[in-house]
């Protein structure tokens, strides 16, 4: 991660020999910072639909020599199904705190909770 220009199939069996896991493929999150290079050298990789078909055929390379890899998807749906999927997470955690900290100010009724009693 990031992918970048490259021919998929090379690159996955240049690098399978060393990942002992899996690899995690990705765009390049700061595209700012390389913005006039892209378009001067490699004008495709600015679209997003490039890089997520170079994203799918680097893991498909990866796959089939039997390293398990994966990527997220750059589709609008994808990101706002992610983007949900984090929400939720987040209101997850905040209630499973808010329920700890209601049970421990029940567990002791006759002392008033302190800062300490809410961490």
């Amino acid at each position: 991660m990031p992918i970048l220009p490259l021919n998929p199939e090379i690159f996955a069996e240049n690098l399978a020999k060393y990942i002992t896991r899996r690899v995690w493929i990705a765009s390049m999150n700061h595209k700012e910072l390389t913005n006039d290079l892209f378009r001067r050298h490699f004008s495709e990789w600015l679209n997003e639909r490039h890089v997520e078909s170079v994203m799918k055929q680097t893991r498909e390379a990866f796959e089939a020599l039997g390293v398990k890899s994966f990527y997220n998807s750059l589709a609008p749906e994808a990101k706002r199904m992610r983007w949900q999927q984090r929400q939720e997470k987040i209101e997850t955690r905040k209630n499973k705190i808010n329920s700890q900290t209601i049970n421990k100010i029940v567990e002791k009724p006759d002392v008033q909770p302190t800062l300490f009693d809410l961490q």
